[in-house]
């Protein structure tokens, strides 16, 4: 499997992410239905440094050899994070029925993204052969 690709896109969702809500706090809670406070912007900023650091990781890892033993802290790092965020956002869709519809977009896009890293973190890469 091509990583490149993959990490490419992975740097560029957790860079849209991170900086939206870094910087977009109290939009993102009410769009979100949340009533905007202090505490709730703080916890949308620390989640945005989070995917913003995960984001520069994967865009600066994006050139080298991923999966088996190559890499593995980044491959295990981005499959920790989409396993967990696919896992939380499928009980919570399925437990509430206000808001749901809005989390299933992004749902999707994690489970599919938590596939490639669980492919690439657990089976040895194709180098190109020279």
């Amino acid at each position: 499997m091509k990583t490149r690709l993959l990490m490419k896109s992975a740097a560029i969702f957790f860079g849209i992410g991170g900086v939206m809500a870094l910087f977009l706090p109290q939009e993102a809670s009410s769009f979100l239905g949340v009533a905007p406070d202090p505490v709730t912007d703080l916890m949308f900023q620390l989640l945005g440094g989070a995917w913003a650091g995960l984001g520069l990781l994967n865009w600066m890892g994006r050139g080298n050899l991923i999966g088996g033993i190559y890499s593995r802290p980044v491959a295990m790092a981005n499959l920790t994070y989409f396993a967990i965020a696919t896992l939380s956002m499928g009980r919570y869709c399925m437990s509430y029925n206000q808001g749901q519809y809005v989390l299933i977009p992004v749902l999707v896009i994690h489970a599919l993204f938590m596939a490639c890293f669980g492919y690439i973190a657990f089976t040895h890469p194709i180098a190109k052969k020279v």
